[in-house]
C-alpha cells in the first residue's frame, strides 16, 4: 500500500500538468501575495493530495480482490468509450 501511494505521488508531482498548474497559480498571485500565501497554498494542496491518494490507495487495495483481468479490461473499454463519446460531443458543439 505504501509503495502504491508513494509511486502515485511521484507520478503526480512529476506530471507536466501539475507543474504548469502550480506555475500558473504562483505567477497569477503576484510577488507580495506569493510571499504571503505560498505556505498555506502549498500545504493545502499537499494535504488534500495526501488525503485523496490515501483514500484512493485504500479503496483500490480493498477492492482489488474483486476484479480480475477481464473486469479491468472491460472497465478500460467502457472508460475509453466514454472519453471518445465526450470528445465527439465537444467536437460537435465546437463545429456547430
Amino acid at each position: 500500500l505504501a509503495q502504491t501511494y508513494f509511486s502515485t505521488i511521484a507520478i503526480t508531482l512529476t506530471s507536466p500538468m501539475t507543474i504548469v498548474l502550480f506555475t500558473g497559480i504562483f505567477a497569477g498571485m503576484g510577488n507580495q501575495k506569493l510571499l504571503d500565501g505560498i505556505l498555506p497554498l502549498t500545504l493545502g494542496v499537499f494535504l488534500s493530495t495526501t488525503f485523496w491518494f490515501s483514500s484512493l490507495s485504500l479503496m483500490i487495495s480493498y477492492c482489488k480482490t474483486w476484479f480480475n483481468s477481464q473486469h479491468i479490461c472491460m472497465i478500460n473499454i467502457i472508460a475509453g468509450m466514454c472519453i471518445v463519446m465526450f470528445a465527439l460531443y465537444r467536437l460537435v458543439v465546437i463545429i456547430s
